[in-house]
């Protein structure tokens, strides 16, 4: 059964935000709304876009997912766990905290656009040297946010405002690397979480923020690298506590 590399980004972004990374041979997904695809018919589900990729693979993936990339590859893995053979997950999380609060931030997005939220995004997605660092990768998620449509990112808002697999989680047998930025500020403590439920998982610690894959790109490749290399050589069983690799 062959294996493919599947790449899910944060809101926003297209394929052409995995371009600052060292990677094997990869497919990078695009969500509805984002790059050159337009929005969802009937609106955006967890549920509909984890299916949509499930519909587009064959044989297995080992997906990693940063934010709400991550919260798709657990649906993936909970309603598709054939199709999963392994995951990377980082910076993301098992449920959202105040769902009529984000319906209601969805909606005010719709009405006020994109303008009032570019800079708030950039200041939580990275750290403060990341215009030194990876100058490029930030200019590259500025424009890309300048262009997108506040409509499509409601759509994500509102998606992720039912988002809840915590009582699922245990499920998911799969081999996990669970991946925390040392400078993420967005959703503290959630991937503790996850690794207190995902039964085969680890965790790695890395700088960085909520959008590691871009803010600390070296780092988070090497962590995949390693992923990949664990898979293979069998993925022991069991928890394995207090991993800190630090890049």
């Amino acid at each position: 059964m062959t294996t493919e590399l599947l790449l899910l980004p944060g809101v926003t972004q297209d394929a052409r935000v995995w371009q600052w990374m060292n990677l094997p041979p990869a497919r990078a997904w695009v969500y509805p709304g984002h790059g050159d695809r337009e929005r969802a018919q009937g609106g955006l589900t967890l549920e509909g876009v984890a299916d949509e990729i499930w519909s587009a693979v064959s044989g297995q993936v080992d997906v990693v997912g940063v934010a709400f990339g991550g919260v798709i590859a657990q649906y993936l893995a909970l309603r598709h766990p054939e199709s999963v053979r392994s995951m990377v997950l980082a910076c993301t999380t098992a449920a959202s905290e105040d769902g009529q609060r984000m319906r209601s931030n969805a909606e005010e997005m719709r009405t006020r656009g994109m303008g009032p939220y570019i800079e708030p995004a950039i200041g939580r997605w990275f750290r403060r040297s990341a215009r030194e660092r990876v100058p490029d990768a930030v200019a590259h998620i500025e424009n890309t946010m300048q262009e997108f449509s506040a409509d499509a990112y409601a759509d994500v808002i509102a998606a992720m405002s039912e988002h809840d697999t915590r009582s699922r989680l245990s499920r998911i047998d799969r081999p996990a690397t669970l991946v925390k930025g040392e400078q993420d500020r967005v959703g503290e403590g959630a991937i503790d979480a996850l690794h207190a439920e995902l039964p085969h998982s680890r965790i790695f610690s890395i700088p960085g923020a909520h959008m590691v894959h871009v803010d600390n790109p070296g780092g988070f490749s090497a962590v995949i690298r390693d992923h990949l290399a664990w898979v293979d050589n069998g993925a022991p069983l069991g928890k394995e506590v207090g991993i800190d690799a630090r890049y």
